[in-house]
């Protein structure tokens, strides 16, 4: 049980960072017009927009969660797979 746990942290870790890095690498390149925004809700990347006398950039919530979903579907989906082969292997 504990190689399992280890093997789902190292994998949800990593898928995150990977993931966190390309949403960072593709807001940075991405260029917008003023009120113009990326995603909405909990998916919301970058904003742009103006506030009174300023222009505003803002980055959302997306940020996180994105890589945070992605890494824990992407975790559950190897231990599983890994799990079911490793019952075939040994007819557990």
């Amino acid at each position: 049980m504990r190689k399992k746990i280890n093997m789902f942290v190292r994998i949800f870790t990593s898928t995150t960072v990977i993931v966190f890095s390309i949403i960072m690498i593709f807001i940075n390149q991405f260029d917008l017009e003023i009120n113009q925004k990326i995603g909405k809700g909990i998916f919301y990347l970058k904003g742009y927009y103006e506030q009174g006398n300023e222009i505003v950039m803002e980055q959302g919530i997306g940020v996180i969660t994105i890589p945070l979903i992605i890494g824990f579907i992407v975790s559950v989906v190897v231990t599983t797979i890994s799990t079911i082969r490793k019952k075939q292997k040994y007819g557990a």
